[in-house]
């Protein structure tokens, strides 16, 4: 298995570094779907070397890699003891020009971070796309750790139209459950 998550890590540190244009863009997101098993399998692990790797894919000028590596790094790592890399978790969600990227790090964010999470307040307020201001909502509300039946009624209530993801809305609902 050793030199099998050896060869994994190299493929993935040649794969992050490859280019990616517009005649290389087939055959680099091919490689992709071959690797993906094996890197998630690792990440699955929480693999240190894998994480570090990831690290630097997180700063990738191409945003379906940086989007790829958040929900490696954010759903299989713990990142409650690494302030840095929360922090630049935050940062993509606040400044990253790709929505998808932005939409991740809300994910992300809302099994990683604390109730109240400045970052995704402030993407909820601010951000210009409509989705990733509803997944910044979602991650707040999950964040209040209501249970699965009282947050799937405030989705379904958003769903239905009834209620609009807003921090006004947040609020009335934490207040209704003393939060």
């Amino acid at each position: 298995m050793l030199a099998d998550r050896l060869q994994i890590l190299a493929r993935f540190a040649h794969w992050v570094e490859g280019p990616i244009s517009d005649d290389l863009f087939e055959k680099w997101l091919q490689e992709w779907g071959a690797l993906w098993t094996d890197v998630h399998q690792l990440a699955e692990w929480q693999d240190a070397d894998l994480l570090l790797l990831l690290r630097r894919a997180l700063c990738h000028h191409d945003g379906f890699v940086r989007g790829e590596t958040l929900q490696l790094v954010g759903f299989h790592y713990d990142l409650s003891g690494d302030a840095e890399l929360l922090e630049h978790v935050r940062s993509l969600l606040l400044s990253d020009v790709n929505e998808h990227v932005r939409l991740t790090a809300a994910a992300v964010l809302g099994v990683q971070a604390d109730a109240w999470d400045d970052a995704l307040v402030r993407a909820l307020t601010d951000d210009s796309d409509e989705d990733v201001r509803r997944v910044a909502f979602e991650s707040l509300l999950k964040l209040f750790r209501l249970g699965p039946g009282p947050e799937a009624r405030w989705l379904g209530e958003i769903e239905a139209g009834r209620l609009t993801p807003t921090l006004d809305a947040l609020h009335a609902i934490a207040a209704r459950y003393d939060l």
